[in-house]
């Protein structure tokens, strides 16, 4: 006597999607740091305060919205 098998329905690819400011945003952050890091003087990365960059982030990111 055979036994029957349970044949399951094959898996669908999963349909996830990304907004586009949820790839855009690492990549732009992590250009940034390359930039301040691949800069032949040091010194030249330091010179632009942390708060200065987050604004002008912040205004260039309410330009496009």
């Amino acid at each position: 006597m055979a036994a029957t098998t349970c044949t399951r329905p094959s898996p669908r690819p999963a349909d996830i999607r990304l907004r586009w400011w949820a790839v855009a945003l690492p990549v732009a952050m992590f250009a940034g740091l390359l930039a301040a890091l691949g800069s032949g003087d040091a010194q030249a990365a330091s010179s632009v305060p942390l708060g200065e960059v987050l604004e002008w982030l912040e205004r260039t990111l309410l330009k496009i919205f």
